[in-house]
């Protein structure tokens, strides 16, 4: 069984993006996990939070949950959607939870919620095993 605490503090160390963004991982088990993104800053100018950075939480949160059952993996395909626009959140949350993970494939669906509890998006995520 993997030491999924150092695992967590492994992945986040190596994201330089999420660190200078403040998204990080608060939460991995086997086959799931949780982002925590603190949007205040990014939305403070614009008071609207781009897709992309949604999407981004989503995937990070797909490939750590895949990471739980694996050494080495890539996101080769997904399927994602904006359901509400984000103008007023403080934080987002991306849980990814394991649909299926094989020997040489995984399939992760991903939840992104504000701090209201607020669905915004939903993305399925397609991950390849390389190791």
């Amino acid at each position: 069984m993997k030491n999924l605490i150092a695992l967590k503090k492994t992945l986040d160390a190596a994201d330089a993006f999420g660190e200078f963004n403040a998204i990080n991982v608060d939460y991995i088990s086997e086959g799931a996990a949780t982002v925590i993104a603190d949007i205040t800053p990014m939305s403070y100018e614009t008071k609207y939070i781009s897709s992309g950075i949604i999407s981004y939480i989503a995937e990070r949160a797909a490939v750590c949950a895949a990471l739980s059952l694996c050494e080495k993996c890539h996101c080769v395909s997904s399927v994602f959607n904006v359901l509400e626009r984000i103008d007023s959140a403080a934080f987002l949350r991306a849980d990814a939870v394991k649909v299926h993970h094989g020997s040489r494939t995984a399939v992760y669906e991903t939840t992104v919620k504000d701090n209201n509890g607020t669905l915004l998006a939903k993305g399925t995520y397609t991950i390849v095993i390389t190791e």
